[in-house]
């Protein structure tokens, strides 16, 4: 399995003029698998606080 950091991969999209792509990998507004996964642990009921004192 072939190994190397972030750095690496943006510096040879950038030489090859592809950092637009490097940038569609990061956009967390288009993963549809990443945006799914962040609903599913959204909780699913929020209870209200009952106030113990009179305002």
């Amino acid at each position: 399995m072939p190994s190397g950091s972030i750095e690496h991969l943006a510096r040879i999209l950038h030489v090859l003029g592809e950092l637009e792509r490097f940038e569609t990998l990061l956009d967390t507004g288009t993963d549809e698998v990443g945006l799914m996964m962040m609903d599913e642990r959204l909780p699913q009921r929020i209870r209200v606080r009952q106030s113990k004192g009179a305002l």
